[in-house]
């Protein structure tokens, strides 16, 4: 909702005080890091919720996306490696 109405960003922006990230199918692990950075500041979700209109997250669903930080963190770790440019070898993936 966000990344197609600048109004909607703009109030997202005022409460969270940064941009929401809009995941890329290039960047492996991009949706890891989207769901990082709003759950570091859940405090602040119902009231993005209600500036933009949208029923509030129940607390499963914030349970369920820090479980997935939780799960997801190694393979996010290796897969920044295994996109750099520089100190890169097939021995990482071992660590998959």
């Amino acid at each position: 909702m966000t990344s197609r109405s600048n109004k909607a960003a703009d109030a997202a922006y005022d409460i969270l005080g940064f941009r929401f990230m809009v995941p890329c199918v290039t960047r492996w692990n991009s949706h890891y890091e989207a769901v990082k950075k709003v759950i570091a500041e859940d405090s602040k979700l119902p009231e993005v919720c209600r500036a933009l209109g949208l029923p509030a997250l129940l607390q499963a669903d914030v349970a369920f996306l820090k479980e997935y930080l939780i799960v997801m963190a190694p393979s996010a770790a290796i897969l920044d490696i295994l996109q750099g440019d520089k100190h890169i070898s097939l021995g990482y993936t071992y660590l998959l």
